[in-house]
């Protein structure tokens, strides 16, 4: 009996820093998204201003990060103008 009492003392330990990483992935993971979209919406405002045809406009947005193995995330938008 006395090896029981300290099962759930261990289960919780070995769950916080599985629950930490999960909420860590799920924050990227929204910001990722939240960066593509502002990349996409920027892109769109330079497609609309943009006056000659055939125009390819790319515009890059950097990810904010949660930790140091995600550096250097970027979302990337592109649009390609077509003028009649």
């Amino acid at each position: 009996m006395s090896r029981q009492r300290g099962q759930g003392s261990l289960e919780l330990i070995v769950a916080i820093p599985c629950i930490i990483a999960a909420a860590l992935l799920a924050w990227q993971l929204a910001a990722v998204g939240a960066a593509a979209r502002d990349a996409e919406e920027q892109v769109r405002i330079e497609a609309l201003r943009s006056t000659g045809s055939d125009d390819v406009i790319t515009l890059t947005t950097s990810v904010p990060v949660a930790g140091p193995l995600a550096s250097g995330l970027a979302a990337r938008a592109r649009a390609r103008v077509v003028a009649p």
